[in-house]
């Protein structure tokens, strides 16, 4: 037999759960909402503050949180992470559409830290890096500005963003800066902004409805494809002109491959780079006497 409250039975139950609900929030206090502070975000280059890829990355990364610039005063593309030690280093302002310039003398790690160190009012929650004009990939990192400024970022504890567009005829950094957006979002909402986060972002260089999303890869290690061209100057000197091809896409889950085949490649790396299997290699070296009876220029035998 099924049990139907009748009609005022019904009536006096929803009056009851009324006050009872009443007198319970009588005794709730509610605090104001808690201000989230917008995310800090310090932007670098290597290609000098004038470069229509910082510019396009500072546009779109005031969309997330708020935005200062430390940018080299020219260009320092193939800086890698070399610093400025030889002299003074000059730094002048040039603010414009609610974002703080500094325009600094000195290579792209410089430029980081003299900002945390010297010029932020706060430390910044993020580096990032670019937009550099052409690829960063494989061991073409190493020698990168780009990446330099990142990883000096990295070293300092902050979590860090480098990022490139590939090479073309027409630069569009427009996708290039909306996709860094929504790397940079997605790091935020999952907690990932945290120190020793270092990631190298390349992003090809097709219309953003050709581009086939991201992939988290490694870098090939394949050396890149450079060589020096003998001709001779405007005087009639001999002298060598630098040359470059570009490597084929190579393995599957390297950077380069993933670019090849219209994919934003996404790198991580860290502040580390020891070899583990070269250690376990090389750890018969802790047997040689360091004495004053070691003996001087006897070669090293691999282990094994």
């Amino acid at each position: 037999m099924n049990f139907r409250p009748r009609r005022t039975e019904r009536l006096i139950f929803r009056i009851f759960c009324a006050v009872f609900l009443a007198a319970s929030l009588s005794c709730v206090t509610f605090s104001p909402a808690r201000t989230v502070e917008p995310l800090r975000i310090l932007v670098a280059n290597d290609d000098g503050w004038e470069a229509p890829g910082i510019a396009a990355l500072v546009k779109a990364l005031r969309d997330v949180g708020e935005v200062v610039v430390a940018a080299p005063a020219r260009n320092h593309s193939g800086a890698g992470h070399s610093m400025t030690f030889d002299g003074p280093i000059s730094v002048r302002r040039n603010d414009g559409e609610g974002v703080r310039w500094y325009v600094i003398d000195a290579r792209p790690a410089t430029c980081v830290r003299l900002a945390v160190q010297s010029l932020l009012a706060a430390r910044p929650g993020l580096v990032v890096c670019g937009i550099n004009r052409g690829a960063n990939l494989g061991t073409e990192t190493y020698y990168s500005g780009t990446m330099g400024g990142a990883r000096e970022a990295a070293v300092l504890g902050i979590p860090a963003l480098a990022v490139s567009l590939e090479r073309a005829e027409q630069m569009d950094y427009g996708p290039a800066a909306a996709l860094t957006v929504a790397l940079v979002r997605e790091l935020a909402k999952r907690g990932s902004l945290k120190p020793g986060l270092l990631l190298n972002m390349n992003v090809p260089a097709r219309p953003a409805a050709e581009i086939k999303g991201f992939r988290l890869t490694r870098l090939d290690p394949r050396p890149a494809i450079e060589f020096y061209e003998k001709r001779a100057d405007s005087r009639g000197e001999e002298a060598y002109w630098p040359g470059f091809r570009p490597l084929d896409p190579g393995p599957p889950g390297t950077d380069i491959r993933a670019l090849a085949e219209g994919y934003v490649s996404v790198t991580p790396l860290g502040l580390d780079r020891g070899d583990g299997r070269m250690a376990k290699a090389l750890r018969s070296i802790e047997k040689i006497s360091a004495g004053p009876t070691a003996s001087v220029g006897l070669p090293l035998r691999p282990a094994g």
